[in-house]
C-alpha cells in the first residue's frame, strides 16, 4: 500500500545583499540578466505570469526573456513576479527590493510547482544563489542567505534568533566569508568554512561563498525536522546564536502584560487580548474554586459577560507553577505563570514545539 507523504506547503529562499554605495547599480543589466538566466537555467521559472511593482499594476509575461528590459527600468522600491496575481502566498512568487545600497530577494516555491521539485529544489536554490552572488560579488556582500519553511520544528529552550548571517531552521545556508569577517566574527567564519558537520549535511565552497545543505530534498516534513534540529544545534555549538530576549535562560517566556487592569473576578484583565489573570495560593484552592475557574475557561467568558480568550493563573514561585500546571491543564486553564522579584510574569511551559517535550 502506498504511504502518504507529508510535505511542506511552501519553501522559500531569501538572499540579502549590502551594496557598496553605487548609484543605480542595477542599470547596467548584469543583476537582472543573472536573475533571469538563473531562474531559467536552474529550473526555477515557476510558471510565472505576472510582473510589476509590489502593490501596483501587474504586467502579463510569458517567458523569462520578457523581463530583461523590465529589470533595466528598476527604480528604488519593491517588485513582484507571480504565478497567480490574486494569491501570491499559495502559489509561486518572487519578490525583490532594490535600493542604492541594498538588494534583497525572496523566491517561494509552492503548490504544484513545489511538488514537481521536491527532489531538486535545494540544488536549484543553491545554483540560483551562486548565480546571483556572482553577479553582485564585485559590488556587494551577502549578509543573509537561507531557505526556510512555514512549518514549525522542535527547538531547544530558550529559543535562539537570527544572529549575523546565521538563521536557525534553514535547510540551505549561503555564507559570505567576507561579510562575516567584516562583522569582526573571524571565529565564526572559520567555523563556517571548517567545523565538522553533522551526518547528512554537505558543504561546498566557491572562493568566499560557502554553501551548507542540511537536507537531501524537501519531500518529507519528518526528515526536514531532523535536518533543522541538526542545523540549529550546529549553529549553537559552532558559531553561537543570540537568545530570544522574550525568554529567560531557563527557557521561560515573558508574559506580555502591557495594559492590564484590575478586575473584581480575576485579579487582572488584559482587554486587548481578552486575557484573565487570577492570582492564587495553591494550598488554599478548594474544589469549588477549581470548578468555578474551570467553568470560566470552558465558557470563555466571566460571569459578568467579560470575554475570555485566555485564562492564566499567577503563583509566587516557578516550582509552584510547574506543580500546579497538570491540574490547571485538566481544568482547561491556558497557563500557570509565576512572578519574579521585579513583578514580571513568566510562563515556564510556553506554547510551541520544543525538544524537551516528552
Amino acid at each position: 500500500m502506498e504511504t502518504s507523504v507529508t510535505a511542506p506547503d511552501r519553501v522559500s529562499l531569501d538572499l540579502v545583499f549590502d551594496v557598496r554605495p553605487t548609484s543605480a547599480w542595477w542599470k547596467d543589466g548584469r543583476v537582472g540578466s543573472a536573475l533571469v538566466e538563473g531562474l531559467a537555467d536552474t529550473g526555477l521559472w515557476l510558471n510565472f505570469k505576472f510582473y510589476g511593482r509590489s502593490g501596483g499594476r501587474l504586467t502579463r509575461i510569458q517567458r523569462p526573456e520578457d523581463l530583461e528590459t523590465l529589470f533595466r527600468r528598476w527604480k528604488p522600491g519593491g517588485y513582484s513576479l507571480l504565478q497567480d496575481g490574486r494569491d501570491p502566498y499559495g502559489s509561486p512568487a518572487l519578490s525583490v527590493n532594490v535600493r542604492e545600497g541594498y538588494f534583497d530577494l525572496n523566491l517561494a516555491a509552492a503548490g504544484e510547482e513545489l511538488k514537481k521539485r521536491w527532489a531538486t529544489l535545494l540544488e536549484s536554490f543553491a545554483g540560483f544563489g551562486r548565480r546571483l552572488f556572482g553577479a553582485l560579488s564585485g559590488i556587494a556582500t551577502c549578509s543573509q542567505g537561507f531557505t526556510t519553511l512555514d512549518e514549525p520544528w522542535p527547538r531547544p529552550r530558550p529559543p535562539r534568533i537570527q544572529t549575523l548571517s546565521f538563521t536557525p531552521g534553514s535547510l540551505l545556508d549561503l555564507f559570505d566569508l567576507d561579510y562575516i569577517r567584516q562583522q569582526g566574527a573571524d571565529r565564526q567564519a572559520e567555523a563556517v568554512a571548517r567545523a565538522p558537520l553533522p551526518p547528512g549535511a554537505t558543504r561546498t565552497q566557491d572562493r568566499r561563498l560557502i554553501l551548507i545543505r542540511w537536507a537531501r530534498d524537501v519531500a518529507d516534513l519528518a526528515s526536514l525536522e531532523a535536518a533543522r534540529i541538526a542545523q540549529e544545534r550546529w549553529l549553537i555549538a559552532e558559531v553561537g546564536l543570540d537568545r530570544d530576549p522574550s525568554y529567560s535562560e531557563e527557557g521561560d517566556l515573558l508574559e506580555d502584560a502591557e495594559g492590564v487592569e484590575e478586575h473584581p473576578l480575576v485579579t487582572f484583565y488584559g482587554p486587548s487580548g481578552q486575557v484573565g489573570y487570577k492570582a492564587v495560593v495553591p494550598p488554599t484552592l478548594d474544589p469549588g474554586q477549581w470548578a468555578e475557574m474551570e467553568g470560566w475557561a470552558r465558557n470563555r467568558r466571566l460571569p459578568d459577560g467579560t470575554p475570555l480568550e485566555r485564562l492564566c493563573l499567577i503563583v509566587p514561585r516557578r516550582g509552584l507553577a510547574l506543580e500546579l500546571l497538570p491540574r490547571a491543564r485538566r481544568a482547561g486553564i491556558d497557563a500557570v505563570l509565576y512572578t519574579d522579584n521585579q513583578g514580571r510574569w513568566w510562563n515556564p511551559a510556553p506554547p510551541g514545539k520544543w525538544l524537551d517535550q516528552g
